[in-house]
């Protein structure tokens, strides 16, 4: 009896061990991956998580032909883009060899927390230590972070990628703008107004720089925010001044109607010549407006607040139609002066060709005006595009047209 009683014991003690032993591997198998001990994991777990991946990802043999243009790789989006890719694809990564195609296609709810506001394409420049291109919730919540191991939901990385590639494009559009700027400027050097170029070159110089700056880091620090407002100040005082210098050209042309001794070559020399540098003052205001446009995107960029662009922005378009207006009323002016310089040469017998000459000008002072307004111009953000990995690493991004 006492041997059976010994026996009985000894096996209720080794299967608590074993019970006690196979508990203590579970948790730490648990824990190894990362999850919660108090929550029993389930198949349903696994289904439910891959139901909310806010992400397609496929490979294609070929690129489709609604490909709109490639997005420029920083470090931070090559990066995010990687643990995408990682995190839907491991086991290919292992093994990848040679070129790879992947089409990505984002939840719709994540695009529209973009476009809603749910999601701001940049943080405020008021949180501290804030990076920019990341997103954040309408409570200010951070809904991205550095890199995959910091995520804590998929939905994180889906919209950190798309804030990024978001910027990334968005600076594209500012480099194109940059050089239609350079360009523009190039046929300037010629003409005299020597203050107003040096300002409109130099914009463009830092604007390149801070262009630079930022395709690598994703950021513009409070330094180069302050400087920025500096230049978009010099640009305002530079459109303001050739607005008054446009104003003087009514005055120029109201004179010349006014002459006492009237010699034809003299007079249409003369209407020539102020629309001669007329064209010169137009040409260097449509460069500052570019430049005040660039700006703007800068502070899109930079995440400033709605009303500050807004703000920045009416005041430009008021100084845009201000100088539209004052143009318009130096082409009049000399519109009206060739009618008169017709009637003139009628009663002086002439018969000349001058007057077809003026109003050809004239008409092309009027094209060159600067008169559209400047606009928001932060692109949507794509649903698709095409990842290219070259030996399991990023090699470009491209936008398939929404």
């Amino acid at each position: 009896m006492d041997i059976l009683l010994l026996v009985i014991l000894f096996l209720f003690v080794s299967t608590v061990i074993i019970w006690i032993a196979h508990s203590k591997t579970s948790k730490k198998e648990i824990q190894k991956r990362g999850l919660d001990p108090s929550i029993e994991e389930t198949h349903e777990d696994h289904q439910s998580i891959e139901q909310i991946t806010p992400w397609e990802l496929k490979e294609i043999k070929s690129i489709p032909d609604t490909i709109s243009n490639e997005i420029l790789l920083n470090p931070r989006l090559k990066q995010t883009v990687q643990d995408i890719v990682r995190e839907s694809k491991p086991n290919i990564l292992k093994k990848a060899t040679g070129k790879q195609l992947f089409e990505i296609t984002f939840a719709p709810e994540i695009l529209e927390g973009l476009k809603s506001g749910k999601y701001n394409l940049m943080d405020s420049n008021q949180i501290q230590g804030a990076k920019r291109a990341i997103a954040r919730d309408h409570k200010g919540k951070l809904v991205g972070h550095g890199n995959l191991s910091k995520y804590k939901n998929l939905k994180g990385i889906a919209t950190n990628a798309l804030t990024v590639a978001v910027s990334q494009e968005h600076l594209q559009e500012i480099r194109e703008e940059l050089t239609t700027i350079k360009i523009g400027l190039e046929s300037l050097k010629a003409i005299e107004l020597d203050k107003h170029y040096a300002l409109a070159e130099g914009a463009l110089d830092y604007y390149q720089r801070v262009s630079s700056f930022y395709q690598e880091t994703n950021t513009i620090p409070e330094k180069i925010q302050t400087e920025l407002e500096q230049v978009y100040v010099q640009s305002l005082q530079s459109v303001r001044a050739l607005i008054k210098m446009t104003n003087t050209f009514s005055y120029d042309i109201e004179k010349l109607k006014g002459s006492v001794f009237w010699k034809t070559e003299k007079q249409v020399n003369a209407l020539i010549s102020i629309a001669k540098e007329f064209e010169k003052v137009q040409k260097y205001q449509t460069q500052h407006f570019r430049n005040l446009m660039v700006f703007i995107k800068f502070c899109e960029l930079s995440g400033e607040p709605d009303n500050v662009v807004v703000s920045n922005l009416t005041k430009i378009n008021e100084l845009i139609q201000e100088n539209a207006s004052v143009a318009n009323k130096v082409i009049k002016e000399g519109k009206d002066y060739s009618g008169f310089f017709e009637a003139k040469l009628r009663t002086l017998g002439h018969i000349s060709g001058q007057k077809s000459k003026m109003e050809e000008m004239l008409n092309f002072l009027e094209e060159i005006t600067p008169k559209e307004e400047i606009k928001n111009t932060i692109p949507i953000p794509p649903r698709t595009m095409i990842i290219e990995l070259v030996d399991g690493k990023v090699e470009s991004l491209n936008k398939v047209s929404n």
